[in-house]
Protein backbone atom coordinates (compact mmCIF):
# COMPACT_ATOMS: atom_id res chain seq x y z
CA UNK A 1 0.00 0.00 0.00
CA UNK A 2 1.21 3.37 -1.02
CA UNK A 3 0.48 7.05 -0.27
CA UNK A 4 1.91 10.12 -1.61
CA UNK A 5 1.72 13.60 -0.42
CA UNK A 6 3.70 15.89 -2.42
CA UNK A 7 3.76 18.90 -5.37
CA UNK A 8 3.81 17.70 -8.75
CA UNK A 9 5.32 20.85 -11.07
CA UNK A 10 2.42 23.71 -9.94
CA UNK A 11 0.06 20.83 -8.38
CA UNK A 12 -0.28 19.82 -4.71
CA UNK A 13 -1.04 15.89 -4.74
CA UNK A 14 -2.50 13.41 -2.57
CA UNK A 15 -3.02 9.44 -3.92
CA UNK A 16 -3.55 7.07 -1.99
CA UNK A 17 -3.44 3.14 -3.44
CA UNK A 18 -4.01 -0.08 -2.24
CA UNK A 19 -1.27 -1.92 -3.49
CA UNK A 20 2.49 -1.15 -3.69
CA UNK A 21 3.67 1.74 -6.09
CA UNK A 22 6.30 3.44 -6.92
CA UNK A 23 6.31 7.43 -7.10
CA UNK A 24 6.58 7.88 -10.54
CA UNK A 25 3.23 5.48 -10.51
CA UNK A 26 1.71 7.72 -7.67
CA UNK A 27 2.38 11.45 -10.14
CA UNK A 28 -0.08 10.21 -12.12
CA UNK A 29 -4.08 10.52 -12.48
CA UNK A 30 -6.73 7.58 -10.30
CA UNK A 31 -5.48 3.98 -11.46
CA UNK A 32 -7.17 1.06 -10.85
CA UNK A 33 -6.03 0.37 -7.14
CA UNK A 34 -6.74 3.72 -6.44
CA UNK A 35 -8.59 4.85 -2.69
CA UNK A 36 -8.04 8.16 -2.94
CA UNK A 37 -6.76 10.78 -5.26
CA UNK A 38 -6.72 15.01 -4.88
CA UNK A 39 -7.86 15.29 -8.58
CA UNK A 40 -11.76 14.22 -7.35
CA UNK A 41 -13.32 12.60 -10.11
CA UNK A 42 -16.05 11.55 -7.75
CA UNK A 43 -19.96 12.17 -7.77
CA UNK A 44 -20.17 13.66 -4.52
CA UNK A 45 -23.29 14.49 -2.07
CA UNK A 46 -23.13 17.92 -0.55
CA UNK A 47 -25.60 19.98 1.14
CA UNK A 48 -28.80 17.64 2.19
CA UNK A 49 -32.55 18.70 3.08
CA UNK A 50 -35.04 16.60 4.37
CA UNK A 51 -38.58 16.94 5.04
CA UNK A 52 -41.27 15.25 7.16
CA UNK A 53 -44.21 17.23 7.38
CA UNK A 54 -47.04 17.49 4.90
CA UNK A 55 -50.51 18.19 4.32
CA UNK A 56 -53.22 16.77 1.88
CA UNK A 57 -54.15 18.75 -1.23
CA UNK A 58 -57.37 17.83 -3.11
CA UNK A 59 -58.97 15.70 -1.32
CA UNK A 60 -57.94 11.95 0.49
CA UNK A 61 -56.91 10.74 -3.32
CA UNK A 62 -55.10 13.81 -4.24
CA UNK A 63 -51.58 14.69 -3.30
CA UNK A 64 -49.24 15.21 -0.34
CA UNK A 65 -47.88 18.87 0.00
CA UNK A 66 -44.38 19.02 1.65
CA UNK A 67 -43.50 22.79 1.88
CA UNK A 68 -39.81 23.64 2.13
CA UNK A 69 -37.62 25.01 4.82
CA UNK A 70 -36.63 28.34 4.98
CA UNK A 71 -33.35 26.97 4.67
CA UNK A 72 -34.17 24.80 1.35
CA UNK A 73 -35.58 27.86 -0.31
CA UNK A 74 -32.55 30.07 0.17
CA UNK A 75 -30.33 27.35 -0.85
CA UNK A 76 -31.70 27.06 -3.65
CA UNK A 77 -31.54 30.46 -4.66
CA UNK A 78 -28.38 30.69 -4.05
CA UNK A 79 -27.60 27.80 -6.36
CA UNK A 80 -30.01 27.72 -9.13
CA UNK A 81 -28.10 25.40 -11.32
CA UNK A 82 -26.70 22.69 -8.85
CA UNK A 83 -27.83 19.47 -9.64
CA UNK A 84 -30.44 17.37 -7.03
CA UNK A 85 -31.53 14.65 -6.75
CA UNK A 86 -34.94 13.83 -4.80
CA UNK A 87 -35.52 10.52 -2.39
CA UNK A 88 -38.90 9.99 -1.82
CA UNK A 89 -39.65 7.63 1.54
CA UNK A 90 -42.78 5.52 2.19
CA UNK A 91 -44.57 5.07 5.38
CA UNK A 92 -42.61 1.54 5.37
CA UNK A 93 -39.16 3.22 5.40
CA UNK A 94 -38.36 1.84 1.75
CA UNK A 95 -36.68 4.41 -0.18
CA UNK A 96 -36.91 5.40 -4.17
CA UNK A 97 -35.33 7.81 -6.02
CA UNK A 98 -38.05 10.27 -8.05
CA UNK A 99 -37.83 9.85 -12.19
CA UNK A 100 -38.94 12.84 -13.84
CA UNK A 101 -40.63 10.85 -16.92
CA UNK A 102 -42.61 14.18 -18.73
CA UNK A 103 -46.26 12.58 -18.99
CA UNK A 104 -48.40 14.56 -21.16
CA UNK A 105 -52.39 13.76 -22.10
CA UNK A 106 -53.83 15.25 -24.75
CA UNK A 107 -56.91 16.05 -27.32
CA UNK A 108 -60.02 17.09 -27.75
CA UNK A 109 -63.55 16.46 -26.39
CA UNK A 110 -65.68 17.05 -28.94
CA UNK A 111 -64.94 21.34 -29.41
CA UNK A 112 -62.74 21.48 -26.93
CA UNK A 113 -59.16 20.79 -26.31
CA UNK A 114 -57.40 19.64 -23.29
CA UNK A 115 -53.25 18.92 -22.25
CA UNK A 116 -52.19 17.50 -18.24
CA UNK A 117 -48.49 17.56 -18.08
CA UNK A 118 -46.76 16.10 -15.21
CA UNK A 119 -43.43 14.56 -14.27
CA UNK A 120 -42.77 11.53 -12.72
CA UNK A 121 -42.98 7.86 -13.82
CA UNK A 122 -45.02 5.57 -10.85
CA UNK A 123 -45.07 8.74 -8.47
CA UNK A 124 -45.32 12.32 -10.04
CA UNK A 125 -43.89 15.50 -8.29
CA UNK A 126 -44.41 19.12 -8.70
CA UNK A 127 -42.70 21.93 -6.95
CA UNK A 128 -44.78 24.73 -6.67
CA UNK A 129 -45.19 27.92 -4.68
CA UNK A 130 -49.16 28.00 -5.08
CA UNK A 131 -52.42 25.73 -5.36
CA UNK A 132 -53.38 27.23 -9.14
CA UNK A 133 -49.86 25.84 -10.35
CA UNK A 134 -51.17 22.59 -9.03
CA UNK A 135 -54.39 23.32 -10.80
CA UNK A 136 -52.53 24.24 -13.94
CA UNK A 137 -51.26 20.50 -14.18
CA UNK A 138 -54.13 19.51 -15.71
CA UNK A 139 -55.70 22.75 -16.76
CA UNK A 140 -52.74 23.03 -19.85
CA UNK A 141 -53.68 24.47 -23.12
CA UNK A 142 -54.05 22.60 -26.70
CA UNK A 143 -55.79 24.57 -29.41
CA UNK A 144 -57.93 22.96 -32.90
CA UNK A 145 -54.31 23.56 -34.83
CA UNK A 146 -52.78 21.27 -31.97
CA UNK A 147 -50.47 23.49 -30.97
CA UNK A 148 -49.39 23.44 -27.11
CA UNK A 149 -48.45 25.18 -24.16
CA UNK A 150 -46.97 23.44 -21.73
CA UNK A 151 -45.20 23.97 -18.39
CA UNK A 152 -43.58 21.26 -16.47
CA UNK A 153 -43.51 22.10 -12.76
CA UNK A 154 -40.12 20.78 -12.05
CA UNK A 155 -38.13 22.77 -8.98
CA UNK A 156 -36.84 26.31 -9.46
CA UNK A 157 -35.72 29.25 -7.14
CA UNK A 158 -39.42 30.54 -7.12
CA UNK A 159 -40.55 27.07 -5.62
CA UNK A 160 -41.78 27.11 -2.17
CA UNK A 161 -43.21 23.73 -1.63
CA UNK A 162 -43.44 20.10 -3.53
CA UNK A 163 -46.56 17.58 -4.13
CA UNK A 164 -46.14 13.83 -4.93
CA UNK A 165 -48.81 12.05 -6.03
CA UNK A 166 -49.01 8.27 -6.99
CA UNK A 167 -50.74 6.44 -10.05
CA UNK A 168 -50.69 2.86 -11.73
CA UNK A 169 -50.59 4.92 -14.88
CA UNK A 170 -49.32 2.71 -17.29
CA UNK A 171 -50.97 -0.48 -16.06
CA UNK A 172 -52.49 -2.24 -19.26
CA UNK A 173 -56.53 -1.62 -19.42
CA UNK A 174 -58.55 -4.14 -21.06
CA UNK A 175 -60.72 -2.04 -23.95
CA UNK A 176 -64.00 -3.58 -24.05
CA UNK A 177 -65.51 -4.64 -26.99
CA UNK A 178 -66.20 -1.47 -28.55
CA UNK A 179 -62.29 -0.65 -28.77
CA UNK A 180 -61.82 -4.10 -30.13
CA UNK A 181 -60.80 -5.96 -26.90
CA UNK A 182 -57.15 -4.70 -27.25
CA UNK A 183 -55.21 -3.83 -24.27
CA UNK A 184 -54.73 -0.11 -23.67
CA UNK A 185 -53.41 2.46 -20.99
CA UNK A 186 -55.13 2.88 -17.83
CA UNK A 187 -55.12 6.88 -17.59
CA UNK A 188 -57.88 6.84 -14.73
CA UNK A 189 -56.29 9.05 -12.53
CA UNK A 190 -56.52 12.32 -14.23
CA UNK A 191 -60.36 12.12 -13.62
CA UNK A 192 -62.48 14.39 -11.71
CA UNK A 193 -65.97 13.22 -13.18
CA UNK A 194 -66.41 11.88 -16.40
CA UNK A 195 -69.62 10.52 -17.81
CA UNK A 196 -68.13 8.30 -20.08
CA UNK A 197 -64.76 6.72 -20.15
CA UNK A 198 -63.10 7.11 -16.68
CA UNK A 199 -59.78 6.72 -17.34
CA UNK A 200 -58.79 9.44 -19.44
CA UNK A 201 -58.07 12.99 -18.26
CA UNK A 202 -60.63 14.55 -20.61
CA UNK A 203 -64.40 14.57 -20.92
CA UNK A 204 -67.20 16.61 -22.00
CA UNK A 205 -67.41 17.56 -18.89
CA UNK A 206 -64.21 19.12 -18.34
CA UNK A 207 -60.45 18.61 -16.57
CA UNK A 208 -60.54 18.01 -12.62
CA UNK A 209 -57.48 18.24 -10.22
CA UNK A 210 -54.73 15.39 -10.16
CA UNK A 211 -55.10 12.60 -8.56
CA UNK A 212 -53.32 9.33 -6.47
CA UNK A 213 -55.50 6.28 -7.62
CA UNK A 214 -52.70 4.25 -6.42
CA UNK A 215 -52.76 5.50 -2.71
CA UNK A 216 -49.91 7.93 -2.51
CA UNK A 217 -47.45 6.48 0.81
CA UNK A 218 -44.84 8.90 0.61
CA UNK A 219 -43.90 10.52 4.39
CA UNK A 220 -40.68 11.83 3.77
CA UNK A 221 -38.95 14.03 0.82
CA UNK A 222 -35.00 14.36 0.76
CA UNK A 223 -33.08 16.50 -1.55
CA UNK A 224 -29.70 16.04 -2.34
CA UNK A 225 -27.68 18.16 -4.22
CA UNK A 226 -24.39 17.19 -5.69
CA UNK A 227 -21.15 18.67 -6.90
CA UNK A 228 -23.23 18.15 -10.75
CA UNK A 229 -24.07 21.91 -12.68
CA UNK A 230 -27.64 21.18 -14.19
CA UNK A 231 -28.71 24.08 -16.14
CA UNK A 232 -30.44 24.15 -19.61
CA UNK A 233 -26.63 24.58 -21.31
CA UNK A 234 -24.32 22.64 -19.34
CA UNK A 235 -24.39 19.26 -17.26
CA UNK A 236 -21.39 18.15 -16.11
CA UNK A 237 -19.24 18.30 -12.73
CA UNK A 238 -18.35 22.03 -11.58
CA UNK A 239 -15.63 23.48 -12.17
CA UNK A 240 -15.34 25.01 -9.00
CA UNK A 241 -12.77 23.08 -8.88
CA UNK A 242 -8.76 24.13 -8.29
CA UNK A 243 -5.71 22.04 -8.99
CA UNK A 244 -3.65 24.82 -7.54
CA UNK A 245 -4.74 25.36 -4.47
CA UNK A 246 -3.23 23.29 -1.37
CA UNK A 247 -4.72 20.53 0.35
CA UNK A 248 -5.44 20.93 4.11
CA UNK A 249 -5.84 17.98 6.55
CA UNK A 250 -6.65 18.49 9.61
CA UNK A 251 -9.53 16.44 11.96
CA UNK A 252 -12.00 19.26 11.60
CA UNK A 253 -10.67 20.12 8.46
CA UNK A 254 -10.16 18.08 4.80
CA UNK A 255 -10.01 20.71 1.65
CA UNK A 256 -7.97 19.62 -1.56
CA UNK A 257 -8.50 22.45 -4.43
CA UNK A 258 -10.99 24.61 -2.37
CA UNK A 259 -13.38 21.29 -2.04
CA UNK A 260 -14.56 20.82 1.12
CA UNK A 261 -14.11 17.01 1.60
CA UNK A 262 -15.45 17.12 5.17
CA UNK A 263 -19.19 18.52 3.29
CA UNK A 264 -18.59 16.53 0.03
CA UNK A 265 -18.81 13.05 0.40
CA UNK A 266 -18.71 10.01 -2.69
CA UNK A 267 -21.93 8.32 -3.65
CA UNK A 268 -21.70 4.42 -4.02
CA UNK A 269 -23.09 2.62 -6.25
CA UNK A 270 -24.81 -1.09 -5.79
CA UNK A 271 -25.52 -2.13 -9.20
CA UNK A 272 -28.61 -3.63 -10.47
CA UNK A 273 -30.55 -5.82 -8.15
CA UNK A 274 -32.98 -8.24 -7.99
CA UNK A 275 -35.85 -8.42 -5.29
CA UNK A 276 -33.54 -12.13 -4.40
CA UNK A 277 -30.87 -10.03 -3.04
CA UNK A 278 -30.17 -8.24 0.05
CA UNK A 279 -28.36 -5.03 -0.15
CA UNK A 280 -25.83 -3.83 3.28
CA UNK A 281 -24.18 -0.51 2.92
CA UNK A 282 -20.46 0.46 2.92
CA UNK A 283 -20.16 3.81 4.60
CA UNK A 284 -23.80 3.14 6.55
CA UNK A 285 -25.27 5.36 4.07
CA UNK A 286 -29.11 5.64 2.89
CA UNK A 287 -30.00 2.57 0.35
CA UNK A 288 -32.27 4.05 -2.40
CA UNK A 289 -33.52 2.25 -5.38
CA UNK A 290 -34.07 3.64 -8.88
CA UNK A 291 -36.41 3.70 -12.37
CA UNK A 292 -36.32 0.39 -13.84
CA UNK A 293 -34.52 0.38 -16.82
CA UNK A 294 -36.76 -2.45 -18.67
CA UNK A 295 -39.90 -0.69 -20.53
CA UNK A 296 -41.89 -2.51 -23.17
CA UNK A 297 -44.98 -1.88 -24.71
CA UNK A 298 -47.95 -1.88 -22.65
CA UNK A 299 -45.74 -3.22 -19.22
CA UNK A 300 -46.00 -1.03 -16.17
CA UNK A 301 -44.03 1.78 -15.79
CA UNK A 302 -42.12 1.25 -12.05
CA UNK A 303 -39.62 2.58 -10.27
CA UNK A 304 -37.60 0.34 -7.60
CA UNK A 305 -37.43 0.74 -3.82
CA UNK A 306 -34.64 -0.47 -1.57
CA UNK A 307 -36.59 -1.34 2.20
CA UNK A 308 -35.61 -0.41 5.36
CA UNK A 309 -33.63 -3.67 5.80
CA UNK A 310 -32.01 -4.03 2.65
CA UNK A 311 -34.72 -5.68 0.21
CA UNK A 312 -35.31 -5.10 -3.65
CA UNK A 313 -38.99 -4.45 -4.37
CA UNK A 314 -38.33 -5.05 -8.35
CA UNK A 315 -36.16 -7.06 -10.06
CA UNK A 316 -33.32 -5.04 -12.27
CA UNK A 317 -34.00 -1.81 -9.62
CA UNK A 318 -30.30 0.42 -9.52
CA UNK A 319 -29.19 1.03 -6.53
CA UNK A 320 -27.41 3.51 -5.22
CA UNK A 321 -25.97 4.78 -1.10
CA UNK A 322 -26.11 8.27 -0.23
CA UNK A 323 -23.53 9.06 2.47
CA UNK A 324 -25.13 10.65 5.74
CA UNK A 325 -24.99 14.44 5.63
CA UNK A 326 -22.56 16.18 7.35
CA UNK A 327 -22.89 18.87 10.10
CA UNK A 328 -20.90 21.29 11.89
CA UNK A 329 -19.37 18.56 14.19
CA UNK A 330 -18.49 16.13 11.71
CA UNK A 331 -14.99 15.31 12.39
CA UNK A 332 -12.15 13.63 9.82
CA UNK A 333 -9.81 10.72 10.99
CA UNK A 334 -6.77 10.13 8.49
CA UNK A 335 -5.24 6.51 8.63
CA UNK A 336 -2.28 6.34 6.88
CA UNK A 337 -1.11 2.82 8.01
CA UNK A 338 -4.80 0.66 7.12
CA UNK A 339 -5.73 3.36 3.91
CA UNK A 340 -8.60 4.83 4.88
CA UNK A 341 -10.46 8.25 5.53
CA UNK A 342 -13.01 7.75 7.74
CA UNK A 343 -15.98 10.83 8.00
CA UNK A 344 -17.53 10.47 11.38
CA UNK A 345 -16.40 6.95 11.81
CA UNK A 346 -17.55 6.14 8.49
CA UNK A 347 -14.97 4.94 5.70
CA UNK A 348 -15.93 7.39 3.20
CA UNK A 349 -12.32 6.75 0.83
CA UNK A 350 -11.28 3.12 1.45
CA UNK A 351 -10.80 0.19 -0.53
CA UNK A 352 -14.51 -0.87 -0.53
CA UNK A 353 -15.83 2.31 -0.96
CA UNK A 354 -13.15 3.05 -3.89
CA UNK A 355 -14.77 -0.43 -5.40
CA UNK A 356 -17.39 1.02 -5.38
CA UNK A 357 -17.81 5.22 -5.36
CA UNK A 358 -19.13 6.69 -8.49
CA UNK A 359 -16.59 8.15 -10.67
CA UNK A 360 -16.69 10.17 -13.64
CA UNK A 361 -15.92 8.22 -16.90
CA UNK A 362 -17.63 10.46 -19.61
CA UNK A 363 -20.24 12.63 -20.33
CA UNK A 364 -22.27 13.10 -23.77
CA UNK A 365 -25.64 14.68 -24.97
CA UNK A 366 -28.56 14.14 -27.82
CA UNK A 367 -31.44 16.32 -28.96
CA UNK A 368 -34.63 14.24 -30.41
CA UNK A 369 -38.13 15.86 -31.42
CA UNK A 370 -41.48 14.35 -30.71
CA UNK A 371 -43.19 13.76 -33.13
CA UNK A 372 -45.40 10.25 -33.55
CA UNK A 373 -45.38 10.02 -37.29
CA UNK A 374 -47.79 8.05 -39.29
CA UNK A 375 -50.11 5.91 -37.01
CA UNK A 376 -51.99 3.26 -38.16
CA UNK A 377 -55.05 1.50 -35.79
CA UNK A 378 -54.22 -1.23 -33.72
CA UNK A 379 -50.19 -0.73 -34.27
CA UNK A 380 -47.28 -1.68 -31.90
CA UNK A 381 -44.50 -0.47 -33.43
CA UNK A 382 -40.72 0.56 -32.12
CA UNK A 383 -38.31 2.71 -34.17
CA UNK A 384 -35.00 4.01 -33.90
CA UNK A 385 -35.32 7.82 -33.57
CA UNK A 386 -31.29 9.09 -32.77
CA UNK A 387 -27.88 7.69 -32.25
CA UNK A 388 -25.46 9.28 -30.34
CA UNK A 389 -22.20 9.13 -32.19
CA UNK A 390 -20.40 6.75 -29.71
CA UNK A 391 -20.09 4.92 -26.64
CA UNK A 392 -18.79 5.87 -23.15
CA UNK A 393 -15.13 4.24 -22.86
CA UNK A 394 -14.89 1.91 -20.40
CA UNK A 395 -18.61 1.63 -19.64
CA UNK A 396 -20.12 -1.85 -18.66
CA UNK A 397 -23.05 -3.96 -17.20
CA UNK A 398 -22.80 -1.44 -13.90
CA UNK A 399 -22.28 1.92 -15.41
CA UNK A 400 -24.79 4.14 -13.59
CA UNK A 401 -25.66 7.45 -15.38
CA UNK A 402 -26.69 10.51 -13.95
CA UNK A 403 -29.54 11.72 -16.46
CA UNK A 404 -30.83 15.04 -17.44
CA UNK A 405 -33.49 16.30 -20.00
CA UNK A 406 -34.29 19.73 -21.07
CA UNK A 407 -37.43 20.46 -22.75
CA UNK A 408 -37.68 22.69 -25.88
CA UNK A 409 -40.61 23.92 -26.95
CA UNK A 410 -41.92 23.46 -30.41
CA UNK A 411 -41.04 26.70 -32.16
CA UNK A 412 -38.34 27.77 -29.34
CA UNK A 413 -36.58 30.05 -31.41
CA UNK A 414 -33.77 30.83 -28.37
CA UNK A 415 -33.00 28.85 -24.81
CA UNK A 416 -35.35 31.52 -22.94
CA UNK A 417 -38.63 29.30 -23.10
CA UNK A 418 -36.39 26.07 -22.22
CA UNK A 419 -37.50 23.87 -19.05
CA UNK A 420 -34.38 22.09 -17.06
CA UNK A 421 -35.75 18.73 -15.59
CA UNK A 422 -34.43 17.85 -11.82
CA UNK A 423 -31.52 14.78 -12.31
CA UNK A 424 -32.33 11.35 -12.35
CA UNK A 425 -30.72 8.02 -12.83
CA UNK A 426 -30.34 5.50 -16.11
CA UNK A 427 -28.76 2.15 -15.80
CA UNK A 428 -28.18 -0.07 -18.54
CA UNK A 429 -31.54 -1.39 -20.56
CA UNK A 430 -34.42 1.09 -21.42
CA UNK A 431 -34.72 4.21 -19.50
CA UNK A 432 -37.78 5.82 -20.26
CA UNK A 433 -38.02 9.77 -21.39
CA UNK A 434 -41.09 11.06 -22.41
CA UNK A 435 -44.90 9.65 -22.85
CA UNK A 436 -47.94 11.14 -24.79
CA UNK A 437 -51.36 9.85 -24.93
CA UNK A 438 -53.43 11.61 -27.68
CA UNK A 439 -57.23 10.82 -27.41
CA UNK A 440 -60.35 12.41 -29.72
CA UNK A 441 -63.73 11.44 -29.57
CA UNK A 442 -66.35 14.20 -31.71
CA UNK A 443 -69.60 13.14 -29.53
CA UNK A 444 -70.81 12.01 -26.69
CA UNK A 445 -70.69 8.17 -28.07
CA UNK A 446 -67.43 6.47 -26.87
CA UNK A 447 -67.86 4.35 -30.39
CA UNK A 448 -66.17 7.46 -31.63
CA UNK A 449 -63.07 7.53 -29.44
CA UNK A 450 -59.76 7.66 -30.87
CA UNK A 451 -56.12 7.07 -28.94
CA UNK A 452 -52.62 6.90 -29.62
CA UNK A 453 -49.84 6.29 -27.07
CA UNK A 454 -46.17 6.65 -27.59
CA UNK A 455 -43.47 6.45 -25.64
CA UNK A 456 -39.88 7.43 -26.04
CA UNK A 457 -37.05 5.54 -24.62
CA UNK A 458 -33.23 5.46 -24.07
CA UNK A 459 -31.48 2.46 -24.89
CA UNK A 460 -28.13 1.85 -22.94
CA UNK A 461 -26.10 -1.29 -24.05
CA UNK A 462 -23.64 -3.32 -21.74
CA UNK A 463 -20.88 -1.04 -23.50
CA UNK A 464 -22.05 2.43 -23.29
CA UNK A 465 -24.03 2.55 -26.95
CA UNK A 466 -27.22 4.71 -26.60
CA UNK A 467 -30.00 4.86 -28.91
CA UNK A 468 -33.33 6.68 -28.91
CA UNK A 469 -35.95 4.81 -29.49
CA UNK A 470 -39.76 5.39 -29.76
CA UNK A 471 -42.37 3.05 -29.40
CA UNK A 472 -46.29 4.01 -30.92
CA UNK A 473 -49.44 1.89 -29.31
CA UNK A 474 -53.05 2.31 -30.45
CA UNK A 475 -56.44 1.21 -30.12
CA UNK A 476 -58.83 1.00 -33.31
CA UNK A 477 -59.61 4.25 -34.80
CA UNK A 478 -63.45 5.50 -35.59
CA UNK A 479 -63.52 7.66 -38.50
CA UNK A 480 -59.43 7.64 -38.88
CA UNK A 481 -57.59 5.88 -41.53
CA UNK A 482 -54.72 7.15 -39.47
CA UNK A 483 -53.19 9.96 -36.91
CA UNK A 484 -49.98 11.84 -36.67
CA UNK A 485 -49.80 13.87 -33.44
CA UNK A 486 -48.10 17.07 -34.44
CA UNK A 487 -44.66 17.83 -33.11
CA UNK A 488 -44.93 18.59 -29.60
CA UNK A 489 -41.36 19.88 -29.00
CA UNK A 490 -38.22 18.32 -28.42
CA UNK A 491 -35.62 17.20 -25.48
CA UNK A 492 -31.98 17.62 -24.84
CA UNK A 493 -31.06 14.02 -23.33
CA UNK A 494 -27.18 14.96 -21.39
CA UNK A 495 -26.01 11.59 -19.44
CA UNK A 496 -22.95 11.51 -16.99
CA UNK A 497 -21.54 8.08 -16.93
CA UNK A 498 -20.36 7.18 -14.04
CA UNK A 499 -18.01 3.82 -12.75
CA UNK A 500 -16.23 2.76 -9.68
Amino acid sequence: MSTLISKVGNYPLCHMTSDTKTQAELEVGPISSTLFHSDLPYVFAREQFELTSYTTWSGSDGGRTFSFTQELIDFKQNNPDLACLIVLEDSAGSKTLFTPTPIMTMGRAINTFYNCSVVGQEYSCAATNSDSQLSSLSRQTINSNYSFATTFYTFDTNDTRITVFKHNRFSQYNCDSSFGSVNFYNWQEFIASCSYANWICISTQGVGDLRSNAGVDIVKIKFIFLNIENSTTTFNRQSDYNGTSSITIRDNQFSVGNIDLIKNAPIISHGLKNTTDTVSPIINGSLVGGAIPTFTAGASFTTGKVTSSGGITRNNTPVIEIPSASNLSTTMEFDFVNKVFNRDGEPVFSAAAASAGLQVIGTTEVEFSMTTGTVYESQNTTSTIATDTGSFSGAGSNTLYLASLVYIPAGSTGTGDHQNLPSCLFAVGNNILFHLHWHVFYTTSVNNENHVAATWYCNIDSSGNITIKRNNRSCNFRNFSSINVGEVGSFKLRLIAMDS
